[in-house]
């Protein structure tokens, strides 16, 4: 489900920057955001009572609001695709105040947000970083990746992913032995059933694209994730409509080779809670969270979940990351 809501978000945000559809334009302070008023209601019940309950508003093509320390918090959460950090900075890569969009750092020291500009109007949802540079990679396999330079605070295009029209929706970036990794969704339909998902490999030193093997299993909005040198794919669902999901696989650089892993202390659930060498990882909106849960070698039973359970009622707009924590903040008082 969180997959299949995440690519409508994409859509209904290529429509919005194409201009598409586009019914209200809602103004704070002097910045102008276009939306869709039903993606707005939808996620946020601030919009929904105010679209619904007969307002003023309503019937406005250009709605200002007020309170600035709520609008923008709000309306900025439904523009957010994707988030890395580096160091003290995060990077988001979201919707800009007037359209188009933007990578925006923002400096955990001094509490402050900067825009940065993309190169044209391009989007993305997946960012990765690899040596000085943050890999910007968007699941419109049309569009050309780019990749920003920190320290010089420029952009580049990098090589294309491809122009197979089978293939969608390339996955979060993974870094394994200092190359990027990315999968997509094949939906080439064959005798019944879609086609596995293709693996492909990006070498930043040539800046070339290979294409590497095939899952064992069809994969659409799964997750790419690095665990112990190691590439995963975990969670998503099978085929691109129906909430099938999917098994956890493990690929091998040696033999260029997909397999399945094995679920054995994994109850069945629907929170994304997965196991990968020895550890639970919770699969939440397509970020891998390590859960800090330690499976003992010779465990035979399952690993209870019903803690966890919050993590479920996280919003399917939300864009996670991780940060590194202050030592000042893990001191006991």
């Amino acid at each position: 489900m969180a997959a299949s809501s995440e690519i409508l978000l994409l859509k209904c945000a290529k429509f919005r920057d194409e201009g598409q559809f586009i019914d209200v334009r809602l103004k704070v302070s002097d910045d102008v955001f276009t939306a869709h008023r039903i993606v707005l209601a939808a996620s946020s019940d601030y919009f929904y009572a105010m679209f619904t309950n007969g307002m003023k508003e309503s019937r406005q093509e250009m709605i200002e609001l007020k309170d600035e320390s709520i609008t923008k918090e709000r309306i900025q959460a439904t523009h957010c695709y994707a988030a890395v950090s580096v160091g003290c900075n995060l990077f988001v890569a979201g919707q800009a105040p007037v359209g188009g969009f933007s990578l925006y750092r923002y400096d955990t020291e001094s509490n402050a947000w900067e825009m940065k500009q993309l190169p044209s109007t391009l989007w993305f949802n997946n960012l990765c970083i690899l040596g000085d540079y943050i890999y910007a990679i968007s699941s419109n396999l049309g569009q050309v990746p780019q990749r920003y330079n920190i320290g010089k605070r420029q952009w580049q295009s990098i090589s294309n992913l491809g122009t197979n029209i089978y293939y969608q929706a390339c996955n979060i970036g993974a870094i394994v032995h200092q190359s990027i990794f990315v999968l997509c969704g094949n939906t080439n339909y064959i005798e019944g059933r879609y086609e596995p998902a293709v693996l492909h490999c990006f070498d930043p030193a040539k800046n070339e694209w290979k294409e590497k093997a095939r899952t064992c299993q069809p994969h659409f909005g799964s997750s790419l994730f690095e665990v112990n040198g190691k590439l995963f794919v975990a969670g998503g669902r099978c085929t691109p409509n129906l909430n099938y999901p999917t098994p956890v696989e493990v690929y091998s650089e040696e033999t260029n080779t997909w397999s399945i892993v094995k679920q054995e202390h994994i109850p069945a659930n629907n929170l994304g809670a997965v196991e990968i060498e020895g550890r639970v990882y919770f699969i939440i909106n397509q970020f891998p969270f390590d859960s800090g849960i330690r499976i003992s070698p010779g465990e035979r039973y399952p690993v209870p979940l019903d803690e966890w359970e919050n993590l479920g009622k996280i919003e399917q707009c939300a864009v996670l990351c991780y940060l590194p924590l202050k030592r000042e903040y893990t001191k006991s008082e």
